[in-house]
């Protein structure tokens, strides 16, 4: 070994002969090696936190999924909980409306008799709405343009009761029977122009006037509730095209609006909205018949 312009030099000699090694070179091969050692690891290290941050955030995203999922699960069990309350609130409901303690039938097994009761009760309210006018005569395609009551005729220009209801559409819509009846008559009347007249059961009529003379009914036909039976129009004592639409008990006129807006969920409105007619007499009535059909 010896010193050569200071750097190192170191001779082995074996049988093959001497060598010899300039420590300053290997050195250099040392640093040279421990740098690629120290970029390998860098390399390494890079895709491992690489791949770390890709796993973290795929297991975020499960993770947001799973909490959504959740969320929606609970939504879902709050909306069947709040359904269920609403069943259990409509059948307490139904329970104080026809007398029938449907809690206690469950317990004592008379709840299939309680049950026909109901029935029987659901029955009578569809002969009722079979029967008496209710709904809207144009399905929905009308606007109540003016109401029942007293006003300035807007023709004749003096103040005089309007016994209906008016309903503004194009000529041509469909006019629709708001229950079962007859047709007293389907022509030209005196300041209605065209009109069908109804007569409903328990005493109860239906006038449908400025139609437009295209009828689908005639007299003495027989008609149920959603059967169309003219069509709209602009004739008689008419400033624009609309249906003039009256109910009437005993040839009395009656506000239609009561009746427009009556259905099977309000049906007791009308027993205080129209307090002249003697609603718990025809109820009596309906009850023994409908109680014979059943039997």
């Amino acid at each position: 070994m010896g010193l050569r312009k200071n750097k190192f030099m170191i001779t082995i000699t074996d049988l093959n002969g001497s060598r010899n090694f300039v420590l300053g070179d290997v050195i250099k091969r040392i640093a040279l090696y421990i740098v690629l050692v120290f970029v390998l690891i860098g390399v390494l290290t890079t895709f491992y936190v690489r791949y770390l941050l890709e796993t973290t955030n795929e297991a975020k995203e499960l993770m947001s999924d799973l909490q959504r999922q959740n969320s929606m699960i609970n939504e879902a069990k709050q909306a069947s909980q709040l359904e269920l309350e609403r069943l259990e609130g409509k059948i307490s409901e139904l329970g104080e409306q026809y007398g029938v303690d449907l809690n206690t039938s469950l317990e004592n097994a008379t709840f299939v008799q309680d049950i026909e009761k109901i029935m029987l009760s659901v029955a009578e309210t569809k002969a009722l709405f079979d029967g008496i006018p209710n709904g809207d005569p144009t399905g929905g395609q009308g606007r109540i343009s003016d109401h029942y009551g007293y006003r300035t005729h807007p023709v004749l220009h003096y103040r005089q009761l309007h016994a209906g209801l008016d309903f503004a559409m194009p000529v041509g819509t469909p006019i629709y029977a708001t229950a079962n009846g007859v047709v007293l008559s389907a022509g030209m009347q005196p300041g209605y122009g065209h009109m069908v007249e109804i007569r409903h059961n328990f005493g109860f009529g239906a006038r449908y006037g400025h139609l437009n003379g295209k009828y689908a009914v005639k007299q003495g036909d027989f008609v149920k509730k959603g059967d169309i039976i003219a069509y709209s129009g602009n004739s008689g004592l008419s400033t624009g095209p609309h249906l003039h639409y009256e109910i009437r008990f005993i040839s009395k006129a009656l506000n239609p609006i009561n009746f427009v807006n009556w259905k099977q969920e309000n049906y007791k409105d009308i027993f205080q909205k129209e307090g002249q007619i003697q609603w718990q007499s025809l109820v009596k009535l309906l009850s023994p018949q409908i109680t014979n059909k059943a039997q």
